[in-house]
């Protein structure tokens, strides 16, 4: 896993030098970044774990289809397939290869608890 636990991932985003590297993204763009925060982590879940990002590489998953997510998907090996929340939901009780959305909301909505 890229962090060991939220703490981790916290102190890693607002680690001095971290921060500058994601400010000097923004430079070229004539953008100045101010802050940087952490909005918490993604889950994804998949027939064989993804333990690291390398684990992304080939894998078709399933979101929520913005350009956005593609990228990511994209940047990370892997296709992002945009599909309706309800579609992603049922593939994932019928243990079709998906993604699900983190946030302990998306979880209580999908049946699932933490």
């Amino acid at each position: 896993m890229l962090f060991r636990d939220e703490p981790n991932a916290a102190a890693t985003v607002h680690d001095p030098a971290i921060q500058k590297a994601m400010f000097d993204l923004a430079a070229p763009k004539r953008m100045v970044g101010i802050a940087t925060l952490d909005l918490g982590s993604s889950n994804y879940g998949a027939k064989n774990p993804i333990l690291r990002l390398s684990d992304f590489s080939g894998k078709k998953l399933r979101i929520n289809g913005t350009e956005l997510e593609r990228q990511k998907m994209a940047k990370l090996g892997a296709t992002g397939i945009g599909m309706p929340l309800i579609n992603r939901i049922a593939a994932s009780e019928v243990r079709i290869r998906t993604m699900k959305i983190g946030s302990p909301r998306m979880s209580r909505i999908a049946g699932r608890t933490k």
